[in-house]
């Protein structure tokens, strides 16, 4: 199913990618959101690889805004996979849609929701989106209290974290072992080894313990 919206309807077409480390790749989100527009090539791409959905001064991110505070007669298209890609705080996505799309010349399609945020109030729309960033904000906070209760668990036990591991996709890791992916999955996810994903959910107590 594609968009109900073509290239034509908008002066330009901006399609947006976020993946939080940099082991991760956005190639998948590319494929995903190039099948929602009928002229694929004419979209702008901006990508931000390596940063948290909280952080407001992206690159990828600010060089997008660049182009939407350029005038125009036609309304300018930004096309995300979820919500979260763009925002992960509550008030940042708000803020974006206040600025761009409710008091500017914005039309951002959500993929995943298949949903499409205009200029014109939606109030059941807007109770949607606003649910939706609350809970992606939540999830987060969630995630990260959770692994850090399990490290501050681990080391009241005695257990010591060398060096050598690398601890930068523990939050990462914990995020899609809770969300019921297998090893495999996470790995190829990451893009890394299966035995660097294994490792990690060893140390953290994950290796044997039900993330149902």
């Amino acid at each position: 199913m594609r968009t109900p919206f073509a290239q034509r309807d908008y002066a330009e077409v901006n399609i947006y990618c976020r993946v939080s480390t940099k082991h991760q790749t956005v190639e998948r989100q590319i494929d995903l959101l190039g099948n929602e527009i009928d002229t694929y090539d004419e979209a702008a791409y901006f990508e931000d690889i390596g940063y948290s959905g909280g952080d407001r001064a992206r690159p990828g991110l600010l060089m997008m805004k660049a182009h939407l505070n350029v005038p125009s007669r036609k309304p300018k298209l930004v096309i995300i996979y979820e919500l979260d890609r763009l925002f992960r705080d509550c008030a940042g996505f708000l803020n974006f849609v206040e600025n761009y799309c409710l008091n500017g010349n914005t039309h951002l399609y959500i993929v995943k929701q298949r949903m499409l945020i205009t200029h014109v109030v939606d109030e059941e729309q807007q109770m949607m989106y606003t649910m939706l960033a609350m809970m992606a904000e939540l999830e987060r906070k969630r995630i990260a209290r959770r692994t850090q209760e399990r490290m501050t668990a681990l080391k009241a036990q005695g257990r010591k974290f060398g060096r050598a591991r690398d601890t930068s996709l523990d939050m990462d890791i914990t995020d899609l072992h809770f969300s019921g992916m297998s090893t495999y999955a996470i790995a190829k996810a990451l893009n890394v080894s299966n035995g660097k994903v294994k490792r990690a959910k060893d140390a953290l107590g994950y290796g044997s313990v039900d993330h149902s």
